[in-house]
């Protein structure tokens, strides 16, 4: 059974034929020297086989990211199901070392949060139907002015709490667009790889960001525009 596990698990076809074969022959009684006769020879060629794949070791403290369909938590998966692909992709870049392209899957998935916010903000962008199709210095330039806007709201708790919400949500898009997405799309001479510190800080922002978001926020579902 751990040989055909095995086997299976990295498609070791030579092996898995082999061990059906054994498993047909030694239904009935066997003798001894057969049995570690086959078990020898399917060592070997277990062994053949596995000398012609590449085998990658993640360290234990990034397995928690690699091939999870909800890496960022059910309330992220459910409010945006636009981003499930990248968000799953950048947990596995980030197991994998491969931090570049870590940071280019949390930026398409956090795109898709500030797409909702636009929207939800009900930005310029977002009434002409131009935020898909908008740089992100233009779309946080007018969620800044909508961020303004809330100021001349009349004085209340939703007033403060709608405040707070938006302006921090601002700030960490503003972040990602200044700190990570300007630099990790483009390539530059001599550009330094980017750090496993600094990809970890990146996906605790944009978790951040998008669990935040999904409190209030979903793809289709948005807030009136003045919080009562």
């Amino acid at each position: 059974m751990p040989a055909s596990f095995l086997a299976n698990e990295l498609a070791l076809e030579e092996s898995i034929e082999f061990i059906k074969r054994l498993s047909r022959e030694w239904k009935s009684q066997v003798l001894a020297e057969e049995f570690q006769y086959g078990l020898y020879h399917l060592m070997q060629l277990m062994e053949s086989e596995m000398r012609k794949r590449l085998c990658f070791s993640i360290p234990q403290s990034l397995a928690k990211y690699v091939d999870k369909a909800e890496p960022c938590g059910q309330a992220v998966f459910d409010a945006f199901p636009s981003a499930r692909a990248d968000l799953t992709d950048a947990g596995s870049c980030l197991g994998c070392g491969l931090n570049t392209a870590t940071a280019f899957h949390l930026m398409r998935a956090a795109e898709v949060g500030l797409w909702e916010l636009g929207r939800d903000r009900q930005i310029p962008l977002a009434v002409s139907n131009k935020i898909e199709f908008s740089e992100w210095g233009k779309i946080i330039e007018e969620l800044e002015d909508a961020v303004k806007a809330i100021q001349q709201w009349p004085n209340s708790s939703s007033k403060e709490e709608a405040h707070k919400f938006y302006n921090h949500a601002v700030v960490e898009i503003r972040a990602f667009n200044d700190g990570w997405r300007r630099h990790a799309a483009h390539a530059r001479p001599n550009m330094p790889r980017m750090e496993d510190a600094e990809a970890l800080a990146l996906w605790g922002h944009v978790n951040t960001f998008l669990t935040t978001l999904a409190g209030k926020i979903s793809e289709g579902k948005h807030t009136s525009l003045v919080w009562t």
